[in-house]
């Protein structure tokens, strides 16, 4: 029983030897690929040594068994860290020399745990070495239009005395290949006896251009949204509402302006059935009516130009 637990501790103490020296690393600069000056490389290599003692690693003096090379290329005021090391190579750009610190310490985490470099999911990002680009980074500006669309609008089932008239509006926030709608849609008989097929719509959509970065481009779009249908049918009146799925295909003009010119062709599919509204009981109540609705309209977008200040100097 003693030289099998004596066998057990010299083979725990040489694992705990093992586990240390393979946690044993080192940090040098790569001279040839670094473009900061002395000083700012010996307080890159303490930043990266701290990096990684905070990813609980043991730092020792270069060389050692699993170096870490460290350059940082300087163009302006913006500065390209990489590390490279047995697990690989990152690679972080910083906008000002202040944030290298924290860039370093989430390089290190990164290099540790083979986590993605720059995702606070990982917990490679912390409240002590987010930076200031995290903070506000940049981002695509988009066009924001106004828009104002007519046209006919078919309800199946409905037996209207003319084609209703088709009034929609809303706001389209647009990137090059994608856009995305926030709309309202009024649909109205234009007979003599009006009401026969009435519609109030509201959804939100995306849609897809299939040239992104061209004048005049196609498109394809659906979105989901909430409304009313109610129509008359054999004289009899019915009304429904609820969640409502929208297609939509068209063209767009002019996108390379802060106007547009929007031809669109859509179809409308409610995700429930208009009830008869009969309360005679002398006639037959007729069964639940589904109505589709299908429509083509002609429509202008507007954007607002971008306002600058401007400061002259005397």
């Amino acid at each position: 029983m003693k030289t099998t637990h004596i066998w057990r501790s010299a083979l725990f103490l040489l694992a705990m030897s093992w586990s240390s020296a393979s946690a044993q690393v080192c940090v040098e600069i790569n001279e040839k690929r670094d473009s900061l000056s002395a000083s700012e490389q010996k307080a890159a290599i303490a930043l990266m040594e701290n990096g990684f003692r905070k990813a609980g690693e043991t730092i020792v003096d270069a060389p050692c068994e699993r170096t870490f090379q460290l350059s940082n290329a300087r163009l302006g005021r913006t500065i390209t860290a990489t590390i490279k090391g047995p697990k690989g190579a990152r690679t972080f750009q910083v906008q000002r020399i202040e944030d290298l610190g924290a860039a370093l310490e989430q390089m290190a985490h990164s290099m540790v745990t083979g986590s993605q470099l720059g995702v606070n999911s990982n917990n490679s990002i912390s409240r002590h070495n987010v930076m200031q680009q995290q903070i506000s980074p940049n981002r695509v500006e988009n066009d924001a239009l106004a828009f104002i669309a007519i046209g006919p609008g078919l309800i199946i089932g409905a037996d209207a005395d003319e084609v209703p008239i088709s009034i929609s509006g809303g706001l389209r926030l647009e990137l090059d290949g994608v856009a995305m709608d926030i709309s309202g849609q009024f649909i109205t008989d234009s007979g003599d006896d009006g009401g026969r097929g009435t519609s109030i719509l509201g959804q939100i959509g995306v849609a897809h251009f299939f040239d992104p970065v061209a004048n005049n481009s196609a498109f394809l779009g659906g979105g989901i949204g909430l409304g009313g249908i109610s129509a008359v049918n054999k004289d009899q009146s019915f009304k429904g509402g609820g969640l409502h799925a929208k297609i939509s295909g068209g063209y767009e003009f002019f996108r390379a302006s802060m106007m547009r010119l929007i031809i669109q062709a859509d179809v409308t599919i409610p995700l429930y059935n208009l009830e008869s509204q009969n309360t005679d009981p002398s006639i037959q109540s007729l069964d639940p009516m589904y109505t589709p609705i299908f429509g083509f309209s002609v429509g202008a977008g507007f954007s607002q130009p971008k306002k600058e200040i401007r400061i002259r100097r005397l």
